[in-house]
């Protein structure tokens, strides 16, 4: 659910608790606020349109057309009837009784399924002059208090009533013994509660049960055990009712009604609202002999019930599910569904049974110990419903998950729903092996207990599916260099299939999906990483080695503005209206309009990973582009997983592929890939110049966020100790890795040596180390290599002469750290004042007044950021407009925000991202004329 929509469905549930109360059962932990139902379809007021395979009260679809129109017609002309004569109500009954053996010939209409039941064990009890009623453990029969009390497993329960008794009905899937065993002692417990009930004096009236024993768990009974016990009842002088509510109306696929399943003649059955298609109508069929026992002695009459627009609405799904064959249609869909889900089980440890048959089954769910995995049912509900799919659970330990669509469910429908379960039991396979392994008895990924509680993606992502392959390459912890997870690596194959499948998107559903749909969908991606934002913290902590607290801090709440800043921008792109002079003496009307460039690939880099994607994807997706992405070797994890939440989120496949790889092989056959439209890069100048080159040969657009070499200048005016404490921030934060560093420190001279030993004090201050523990403050640079790289130029730093004040080494630990580092009296031609170090190495220089500090700031081929300290307000104008520079801060260092526009100039790139500007690096502008 989006921000906003989640906010409305809290109030509205506040509203309600106020007057109905918080006890009134809902569905899902973050209930779900609907607005409109059609078929299989319920839509979220959040834009998202979720797969109902859950509800079987609008049992034909919702707002079945047929139906609606009857209930519509009917109403006008008479709504109730009380008990005037209307012929709809005959006709009806007429109808309905027309589906069940002849010998139950009469029906008494109720409001619902629960009257029905109690109505139907009243009819019991004065037709044997017996109290006693024999259930099924852990049934369901209805909310109402006597029916309570006959439930022994759901929080509808009242204390159990003396003259019930619940058999625990035998389960095939569940025993192993020899089936005349457990036939035998399920037999035996029911002659224990037949005695029993003889005994206290209560005798037995009823035998109530649900034909598919439903809320059980969907069990599978011992050949033959529903007629024994009938029989044995009849024996003791009960009768035998058929709870159909859940059961009935073609559910099972070879039946029409649930107790033709077995050889046994109920003497009474009941209805839900099924019957109405939700409507609020139920019955109780039964035999002339029995009702005309009851009504000698019982005035029975319902104001509402059996009136004529439930009539109407009854007669209506009679004729659907005879028009459409929908009880075949039951017969064929499941067991599609059942061959799916019998490959899908295969070989997953949490999947014990297959259960149900036609429309009704379920998946019984264990945990690692065998035993019923209720924690793993629950998670998989709500995965579900974040994948877009209502599902929900049942058995006595809430582990089966309950699939229970609309009888019009197609195949197409069950295609949809087994693959976003394929994803959700791959996803808790996942989720548990890493919780295992971050146990205290295991060792984990990265040494401790915790640290990333997710699963980890490893593979790609294309066309909606994960898949692997056999070439890998290892992520390492730059903590300490062990491996933190073994990756997939894409290759020009799978680049390829990635291009096609974007390609597929972009011609097909993608383009069909309007502004406002795509804006729901990027606000439910943004609500996912909101969701997730602790794991993708941890996770590019991991990767990266940067300290936790930043990406929580900056990164992933940076990435959230950003997918919901272009949601906004999502259905506000527009074109303009041009004025000519006409053609040829006619007038004309001129046009532009803004469409998608086409397939981006995305390229990102291993500093600030989900960040940037998301400032690519934003906008991109925004667009109606579709996308590639290529992650960074180095840094992969958080874009894998935001891959999952893509998924999730329920973007049409082939929207957003993601292929980690190597840079010279995906990210090379990326940028040669004549399917892709543009190339959008961060990185380094030296791969940009590469990738411009390769662009050009097939006309490719480009947009390019390269290095630099950012300066912080401290005019006189400054207030010192307020500026150290930023340029520290620009110095230090993820460790130096950042494009925008603001490396080189420009302090006018008065205040020069007062901020290099504040800086020095600064540097010595951070506490470089475990990127998880809460105290430390910098964290480890990204390999062996990079690290290799710094210390190199710290040591040219040395050689040329320059000052070191603070650092310059490495700190004796394991992992790959560097110290972090201040040069003073560094010369503007040197090379830590000339070249990107992409580390914690800063060098200070003096000036003596504005026109030198802006000389040297612009003394570099780099031109991405600058940031200036004064407090002199006109002064920082000035200043600005001089710097080339894209982007320039006054007294803050790195003060982004998704609505600014973001980009360099000379070296450190071309075009701009974020804002309006990332919209029309987007799109293409197109002009419409039309000679009037």
């Amino acid at each position: 659910m989006t921000t906003a929509s989640t906010w409305a469905a809290r109030a509205l549930m506040a509203r309600r608790e106020a007057v109905v109360g918080r006890h009134s059962p809902m569905f899902y932990d973050e209930p779900l606020h609907v607005t409109s139902g059609q078929g299989v379809w319920l839509r979220g007021t959040d834009g998202i349109d979720y797969l109902d395979a859950y509800n079987n009260v609008p049992h034909v679809g919702h707002c079945n057309p047929a139906v609606v129109r009857a209930i519509a017609d009917q109403a006008a002309l008479l709504n109730v009837h009380t008990r005037y004569l209307h012929e709809p109500v005959v006709e009806y009954a007429e109808a309905l009784l027309a589906t069940f053996d002849p010998r139950l010939d009469k029906v008494l209409f109720t409001n619902s399924g629960s009257e029905s039941n109690e109505l139907a064990l009243r009819i019991a009890r004065q037709h044997t002059g017996n109290t006693g009623i024999v259930v099924t453990d852990f049934s369901y029969h209805g909310n109402t208090t006597s029916l309570a009390e006959l439930t022994t497993g759901l929080r509808v329960k009242e204390r159990l009533g003396s003259h019930v008794r619940a058999l625990r009905t035998p389960d095939l899937d569940a025993d192993e013994r020899p089936v005349e065993d457990v036939l035998d002692e399920a037999l035996d417990q029911v002659a224990a509660a037949l005695a029993s009930l003889k005994a206290a004096g209560h005798g037995v009236s009823a035998f109530l049960f649900d034909p598919l024993f439903s809320t059980e768990g969907l069990l599978r009974t011992p050949p033959g055990y529903v007629e024994a016990v009938a029989t044995m009842i009849r024996a003791a002088g009960g009768l035998v009712i058929a709870d159909e509510v859940q059961s009935g109306l073609g559910r099972s696929g070879s039946q029409f009604w649930g107790h033709e399943l077995y050889d046994i003649a109920p003497d009474l059955v009941t209805l839900g609202k099924p019957l109405g298609n939700g409507h609020p109508v139920g019955g109780v069929v039964t035999t002339t002999e029995l009702l005309e026992e009851f009504g000698t002695d019982n005035l029975y009459f319902n104001t509402f019930a059996g009136n004529p627009v439930s009539a109407a609405a009854g007669l209506a799904v009679l004729r659907e599910m005879a028009d459409r064959e929908l009880q075949r249609n039951a017969w064929d869909v499941g067991a599609r569904a059942r061959e799916l889900l019998e490959k899908l089980v295969e070989h997953r440890p949490h999947v014990k049974a297959v259960r149900g048959q036609g429309l009704f089954f379920g998946l019984e769910l264990v945990d690692d110990n065998g035993q019923p995995g209720t924690a793993q049912a629950k998670w998989v509900v709500e995965n579900m419903r974040r994948r877009g799919v209502l599902i929900s659970r049942i058995g006595p330990h809430d582990n089966v998950l309950k699939i229970r669509p609309p009888m019009i469910f197609e195949r197409e429908h069950v295609d949809l729903l087994v693959e976003r379960l394929t994803a959700s039991l791959d996803d808790l396979e996942t989720t548990e092996a890493h919780e295992q392994a971050a146990s205290p008895a295991s060792a984990t990924r990265n040494g401790r207990k915790g640290r990333v509680n997710s699963p980890l993606r490893t593979g790609l992502f294309i066309d909606g599916k994960w898949r692997s392959n056999s070439n890998k390459f290892d992520v390492l912890n730059p903590a300490d260099g062990s491996l933190a997870a073994r990756v997939s690596a894409g290759g020009e194959s799978d680049v390829d299939d990635a291009v096609q499948a974007a390609r597929r998107a972009l011609a097909g559903e993608w383009a069909e999906v309007p502004g406002a749909r795509r804006a729901a969908l990027l606000n439910r991606l943004a609500d996912m990483v909101e969701r997730d934002a602790d794991t993708l913290a941890r996770l590019e902590a991991l990767d990266i080695g940067k300290p936790v607290g930043q990406p929580a801090a900056f990164d992933v709440p940076n990435a959230i503005a950003t997918f919901r800043h272009f949601a906004g921008w999502a259905d506000k792109i527009q074109g303009t209206t041009v004025p000519t002079a006409g053609y040829q003496g006619r007038p004309t009307h001129s046009y532009t309009v803004r469409e998608p460039i086409g397939v981006i690939g995305a390229i990102i880099p291993w500093n600030t990973p989900l960040m940037i994607a998301a400032w690519k994807l934003g906008p991109a997706l925004a667009a109606g582009n579709t996308v590639v992405v290529k992650p960074a070797e180095d840094a992969p994890l958080s874009i894998l997983h935001l891959a999952g939440l893509i998924e999730e989120a329920g973007f049409p496949p082939g929207v957003v592929n993601v292929v980690p790889g190597f840079g010279d092989v995906a990210g090379a056959a990326l940028v040669r890939h004549p399917g892709v439209d543009k190339i959008s890069f961060t990185g380094s100048p030296e791969v940009g110049r590469e990738i411009q080159k390769a662009a050009a040969d097939t006309f490719k657009r480009v947009t390019l966020e390269l290095g630099g070499k950012s300066p912080q200048i401290v005019l006189e005016d400054a207030d010192v100790e307020a500026a150290v404490q930023g340029i520290a921030m620009g110095l230090f934060f993820n460790q130096g890795e950042v494009c925008a560093a603001g490396t080189r420190i420009l302090v006018h001279r008065s205040r020069y040596e007062r901020v290099v030993s504040l800086l020095a004090d600064v540097a010595k201050a951070q506490v470089v180390g475990d990127p998880f523990d809460p105290d430390t403050t910098m964290g480890a640079l990204i390999s062996r290599e990079h690290l290799d790289r710094v210390l190199s130029y710290i040591e040219r730093g040395k050689a040329e002469g320059a000052r070191l004040v603070a650092g310059g080494g490495r700190p004796s630990t394991k992992g790959y750290f560097v110290e972090p580092t201040i040069f003073a009296d560094v010369r503007n031609d040197s090379a830590i004042a000339r070249e990107e170090i992409f580390g914690p190495v800063g060098a200070v220089m003096p000036f003596d007044d504005v026109d030198e500090a802006v000389r040297i700031a612009n003394e570099t081929e780099y031109g991405l950021a600058a940031t200036i300290w004064t407090r002199d307000v006109s002064l920082a104008h000035t200043v600005a407009r001089r710097l080339r520079v894209g982007t320039v801060w006054v007294n803050g260092w790195a003060a982004i925000d998704p609505a600014l526009p973001w980009g360099g100039m000379k070296a450190s790139g071309i075009g701009r991202e974020l804002g309006w500007s990332g919209i029309l690096a987007s799109t293409e502008e197109k002009v419409v004329t039309v000679v009037l």
